[in-house]
């Protein structure tokens, strides 16, 4: 997005030069993903229990996406707006785009679509993506820090839901900063942009 100025900010494309990309050998290869699986299966009775769940609050998801980025970078590149036109995109049934919210909570939720109480269980962290075909892309995500690990819990969970479901890979787009440290540590593969429109080709 574009910033400068009084007016609020514009949505602008991106072509990026290298893209991070995570195949499931290499995220079940990952330490820190065996690490945060091993933590919830050694759970016992009593002990913290956590639920992932694809899109049953997107617009909580992303308030509380929102708050956080805006909390820890000053500011939240992805707008409303952007999510917005993605949602209007996700909803036409001749573009071949799904977007997704990835949500964790710390209980299960009802079956039913019943409104949130005080006892409902809380979402600690989640994420905004979408699907093209059978390629998942991350877009930006959140943790609530009071809940040690959760950050890891919610993409260690991520990555096996997306192998159950056959997808092809997952795509974690930008790989060249110091905060996409963890992205390396999932064991994501750095593709150039003529490899990764390659690979494309061959889902």
């Amino acid at each position: 997005t574009h910033n400068s100025g009084p007016s609020e900010p514009v949505p602008l494309p991106e072509l990026q030069p290298f893209y991070g990309v995570l195949d499931w050998p290499d995220l079940n290869r990952s330490k820190h993903v065996r690490k945060a699986l091993k933590r919830l299966q050694g759970e016992t009775d009593g002990a913290q229990r956590y639920y992932m769940y694809c899109s049953r609050n997107p617009d909580l998801a992303y308030d509380l996406l929102d708050r956080y980025q805006k909390e820890q970078h000053g500011v939240n590149w992805m707008t409303r707006k952007y999510v917005e036109a993605f949602k209007r995109a996700s909803n036409d049934p001749q573009i071949n785009f799904h977007l997704h919210s990835i949500e964790l909570y710390d209980g299960p939720l009802p079956d039913d679509a019943s409104a949130p109480s005080e006892s409902s269980p809380s979402m600690v962290a989640g994420e905004i993506g979408y699907s093209i075909g059978s390629v998942y892309t991350s877009l930006s995500g959140f943790s609530k820090r009071e809940a040690d690990g959760v950050g890891w819990i919610q993409l260690s969970l991520l990555g096996k839901w997306l192998e159950h479901k056959q997808y092809s890979f997952w795509s974690l787009g930008h790989c060249y900063s110091p905060q996409m440290e963890y992205k390396r540590q999932l064991g994501h593969r750095i593709y150039t942009r003529a490899d990764f429109l390659e690979r494309l080709k061959t889902v």
